[in-house]
């Protein structure tokens, strides 16, 4: 897919989530860089908001001209595994609750946080009220 057509990738989608790995990848099929910066800046408009998952380094994100860099909270990991669910699917709660995008961005950087404090994808989902506790707390 050439670079300058990226409205099939974007069809449809108001929100895209991707590791660093996944932005990599899709930015060498668009011919972009895969820099977690360049990726959101290059992709990110009014209609989409693009998300980078950075692991223990939180998540950048852009939404129109705006970008957003949250850091993890201090975690002892346990096991990874579910972490990128739950962060995907908090952040998909919180936005259709209505939730201010970097208020749900938060709010799914502490779901993700959380499930690594315990072991395996569905036991290691966090509770609502953890979330956001913890969301309240990161920087």
């Amino acid at each position: 897919m050439p670079s300058e057509d990226l409205s099939g990738l974007l069809e449809g989608i108001t929100t895209l989530v991707v590791n660093e790995g996944e932005a990599a990848d899709i930015a060498s099929r668009l011919g972009i860089s895969g820099d977690p910066d360049a990726f959101v800046d290059r992709l990110a408009d009014e209609t989409h908001a693009i998300v980078v998952t950075l692991g223990a380094r939180g998540v950048l994100a852009g939404k129109g001209p705006d970008r957003i860099q949250i850091g993890s909270p201090d975690i002892e990991p346990v096991d990874t595994t579910g972490a990128g669910d739950a962060f995907c699917g908090a952040l998909a709660a919180a936005l259709d609750a209505g939730t201010a995008f970097e208020r749900a961005l938060r709010e799914g950087v502490a779901a993700g946080a959380l499930a690594c404090t315990a072991t395996g994808a569905q036991s290691s989902a966090p509770a609502k009220e953890d979330i956001s506790r913890l969301a309240d707390q990161i920087v």
